[in-house]
């Protein structure tokens, strides 16, 4: 099977620093979700604490939803704390992963490559001169 998306291999660094832009925007992502879908329920939980609240003779079944949803509601809150520290702490992985491998692939292997590049350009450019050059004279010797 062909992989279709060239992946960094090349360098360490390189993959360090994607692979901590990945974690940083699976954090991200990840934690806005988990906001919006704690809130979706602390909303639909309110609306239903407050329609069992308002009962004048709540049956014991009524009062037992009530303490469920609170219960639910105290859980939601819970977790969404331990989530977000959980996540945060991806994130600032992700943070080191990024800065890391930035920095050492701008500093380390970035600059080994523009050496070769401008070695292979050298190398060309002298190709092409020799080549001209020889052109020229074997030009310059049918003429005469």
């Amino acid at each position: 099977m062909e992989n279709r998306i060239p992946l960094p291999t090349d360098s360490l660094y390189k993959f360090c620093a994607l692979f901590g832009i990945l974690l940083f925007v699976f954090g991200f992502g990840t934690s806005i979700y988990i906001t919006y879908s704690t809130n979706e329920l602390l909303f639909k939980s309110d609306i239903e604490y407050e329609s069992i609240r308002l009962l004048k003779d709540p049956t014991p079944v009524d009062i037992a939803k009530q303490r469920g949803i609170e219960k639910r509601v105290e859980v939601a809150l819970s977790d969404k704390k331990f989530f977000l520290y959980s996540l945060g702490t991806i994130i600032a992985g992700a943070l080191f992963l990024m800065i890391y491998g930035f920095s050492k692939w701008y500093r380390v292997t970035q600059p080994i490559q523009d050496e070769t590049a401008r070695l292979e350009l050298e190398k060309l450019r002298k190709e092409v001169n020799g080549s001209i050059r020889r052109f020229s004279a074997r030009s310059h010797k049918r003429e005469l």
